[in-house]
């Protein structure tokens, strides 16, 4: 088990790792299709259990990057802040996320989810397949796991949005956003 964990939460971007290998294009594969079969399952599920799916979601996001930076402090002495800028599509997700689940106003609430209805999925697919992380880090590290699993979230509420319904697209969304 040591073995196995060896070097997990270790800081090396020496650049001697490649994304899209067998691991990553694995993960790629069967997280995708893991998503598509649980939305599949909870398509039928109502609004109110949907909510609470997403407000734990939410919290996923909200914390995932407070982690990662307390670990980056920890392992290096700094932060890296340009790879965490909250005006990434990526950063953009959980902040909208948290707005939509959190705010009263249904307008907000709308434009909020017709975000994570359509711009999020590109970026939660454009960033789980090509991660610049995994040329630094290997899939099983800290970083690697952390990434692949924040892109998969991404995806996972933009397909539960649709496959349940919560999000209805209107024709005033477009005024708004």
């Amino acid at each position: 088990m040591n073995r196995l964990l060896a070097g997990f939460f270790e800081y090396m971007p020496q650049g001697e790792f490649k994304m899209l290998n067998l691991a990553h294009i694995l993960i790629i594969v069967f997280g995708i299709l893991g998503i598509l079969v649980a939305c599949f399952f909870l398509r039928k599920l109502e609004s109110r259990k949907v909510k609470i799916i997403l407000l734990v979601c939410a919290i996923i996001g909200l914390v995932i990057d407070p982690i990662y930076w307390i670990w980056e402090l920890c392992a290096t002495g700094t932060l890296h802040w340009e790879q965490s800028l909250p005006l990434y599509f990526c950063s953009l997700f959980y902040m909208t996320l948290a707005v939509g689940v959190f705010c009263k106003r249904e307008r907000v609430k709308q434009v909020c989810f017709g975000y994570l209805a359509s711009f999020n999925v590109f970026a939660g697919l454009m960033g789980l397949i090509l991660n610049n992380n995994l040329n630094n880090y290997p899939v099983f590290s800290f970083v690697g796991i952390r990434t692949l699993v924040f892109h998969l979230l991404m995806l996972f509420v933009s397909a539960l949005i649709w496959f349940t319904r919560y999000y209805k697209p209107k024709f005033t969304d477009i005024l708004h956003s």
